[in-house]
């Protein structure tokens, strides 16, 4: 719903991050907030290129980003462990060790599996609903 001066207030929430109102209905941040979050992870990330294998501690040092923002853009596939660096970055259903994301790929493997298994079911079970288009005659 918009009101005389187009503002859209059915979007209209506070940011997750600092709390100003703001309106985008794909984002809890606001696009100060984002911004700001990509010059942090900018900053991880060169430090990474120019120091590879760099701990979580010395990166939070050198770059002052917190240790909670580099673990999400870990837990993002944003950035990734060295094999054997990796004491703290688990799968959040085996509980292995992994260099990025949420889960280890054994994980990954059997939960598509499950998800194609789930979505094949569905749609044998609804393969007798048909679906038409109908078009309005009014004139």
């Amino acid at each position: 719903m918009r009101d005389r001066n187009g503002f859209d207030s059915s979007n209209t929430k506070n940011c997750k991050i600092c709390g100003k109102i703001f309106s985008n209905p794909r984002s809890d941040i606001c696009p100060e907030c984002i911004a700001r979050d990509e010059e942090d992870f900018q900053k991880v990330r060169l430090f990474l290129k120019e120091f590879p294998g760099s701990k979580i501690d010395v990166v939070e040092k050198y770059t002052d980003v917190s240790k909670k923002k580099i673990l999400r853009y870990l837990r993002q596939e944003r950035l990734e462990l060295s094999e054997g660096a990796n004491d703290f970055l688990k799968c959040s259903k085996c509980g292995k060790p992994i260099t990025t994301g949420v889960y280890c790929s054994e994980c990954y493997v059997n939960f598509s599996k499950e998800i194609n298994t789930l979505f094949k079911a569905d749609t044998e079970k609804n393969a007798s609903a048909k679906m038409h288009i109908t078009f309005n005659k009014r004139k």
